[in-house]
């Protein structure tokens, strides 16, 4: 399979590609309900991470205008459409992996209006929709060549498969599911914020520290990693 570049950055989405996570907004906004007795399933080891995280989801109460309007909170980096510019043209492709929704994925996307500006960002999630007095229905992605039962998809294996076809793999992330997963690439490619790079620094593990998207785009691009 032709590749269009010899470098790729694989990121996360929640808290990575946007300052702020969907499921904080709608958890700390009073919009679920009853999610107490997932977590208390998935601290007991009766429900996995994406049992959990899909069952909250599905008790969002809220009109579909409230929803679009939270994730327009999301607060992606303004700077997205010209750290893309540049990324792609020293070479780079950038790819999104999350184990969240792509139903808001897409529509954070779409507020940048990145097709417009020529961008196409491929992403792997988990698939859904958002129904009115039903909540926000988070499927499975089984037919992912990246699914993982109990997380959705499974960004340590897109990274070792993407890595079998660039020359350079960069990743991204803030969160626990993106521990292992960065571990995958080496430290001068490993960007970290949040509870990962907490855990990192725990460890003595070695990571790129950023607060905004478009530095990642700063850091590949600068001459130490030409």
């Amino acid at each position: 399979m032709a590749i269009p570049a010899p470098y790729c950055l694989i990121s996360d989405f929640d808290g990575t590609f946007t300052r702020a996570e969907f499921y904080d907004l709608a958890t700390r906004g009073g919009l679920v309900e009853g999610m107490a007795e997932y977590w208390t399933g998935y601290a007991e080891g009766r429900l996995s991470h994406f049992e959990a995280i899909s069952g909250i989801f599905s008790h969002i109460r809220c009109s579909e205008a409230e929803m679009r309007e939270l994730i327009a909170r999301m607060e992606p980096d303004p700077r997205t459409p010209q750290a893309l510019q540049a990324l792609e043209a020293a070479g780079w492709d950038a790819v999104i992996v999350s184990n969240g929704c792509q139903w808001y994925i897409d529509l954070v996307l779409e507020g940048l209006e990145l097709a417009q500006a020529g961008f196409s960002v491929p992403v792997h999630a988990c698939p859904g929709r958002f129904v009115e007095g039903q909540g926000l229905l988070m499927e499975a992605p089984t037919n992912s060549p990246y699914f993982r039962a109990d997380f959705g998809v499974d960004k340590r294996r897109l990274i070792e498969d993407l890595q079998g076809r660039y020359q350079r793999v960069a990743f991204a992330g803030n969160g626990s599911p993106d521990y292992n997963a960065a571990l995958a690439v080496p430290s001068e490619l490993r960007f970290a914020r949040g509870w990962l790079a907490r855990r990192f620094d725990q460890e003595k593990i070695a990571y790129r520290p950023f607060e905004a998207w478009s530095v990642i785009a700063d850091a590949l691009l600068a001459p130490v990693l030409s």
